[in-house]
């Protein structure tokens, strides 16, 4: 019997472990600002350096260019549209995430995760962060094995109209959610694996009255 010849795609993981700390409230309507805490550990040897500030105009205050040493941590907009925007309350506002291929720049995503039946795992209240080496305090560095917490602010909504009509089908509804961190950085041949935190908190989700 001829056996295949099976090769195991490589894979490069996340860099840090990420925990779901706590939620600001288990009960919530489709469209709530929601603020969560997460726990963000280096598990490599090696010094990493993360975006920390969440105020775009201070970190990059010329749109036209980037200025050195420039790190973003995710950019979601579309023809104006910014990270966090309700696309329910902004109706022009479709929500889409354009990853920057960029020399020296590092881009990542965080954010809750609602598993979907069909379409899987859904990123909601998404939060952006920015850093620069030109302004020190926009930088965040984590030791080997050092942990840092990160509070964040973010909106339940999902950018897929079709998980929109089945979640809003079976609301009310309580969802298990994780957190999740993407953090990738165009140098890397192979990127970085997200990273989902393995333990999960309830939220029992309502239609908007």
């Amino acid at each position: 019997m001829a056996v295949g010849n099976h090769q195991t795609q490589p894979r490069n993981f996340a860099p840090l472990n990420i925990t779901l700390l706590s939620l600001d409230g288990h009960n919530r309507q489709l469209g709530d600002g929601i603020i969560y805490d997460v726990a963000l550990k280096n598990v490599t040897k090696d010094i990493l350096v993360i975006p920390w500030s969440p105020d775009w105009s201070k970190v990059k205050p010329n749109e036209e260019k980037y200025p050195p040493g420039y790190l973003v941590l995710h950019q979601a907009e579309n023809e104006g549209c910014r990270a966090g925007f309700n696309p329910a309350l902004h109706p022009g506002c479709a929500l889409s995430i354009h990853h920057l291929q960029l020399d020296g720049v590092l881009d990542a995503f965080l954010s809750l995760v609602i598993k979907d039946e069909i379409s899987g795992d859904q990123l909601v209240a998404g939060q952006a962060l920015y850093g620069s080496q030109l302004l020190p305090n926009s930088l965040k560095k984590l030791r080997p094995g050092q942990s840092v917490r990160i509070r964040t602010p973010g909106i339940l909504w999902f950018t897929d109209s079709d998980v929109t009509k089945r979640v809003l089908a079976k609301l009310p509804h309580m969802f298990e959610v994780q957190a999740y961190f993407n953090l990738s950085n165009p140098a890397l041949a192979l990127p970085y694996e997200p990273a989902v935190s393995t333990n999960r908190l309830t939220l029992d989700l309502k239609r908007r009255q």
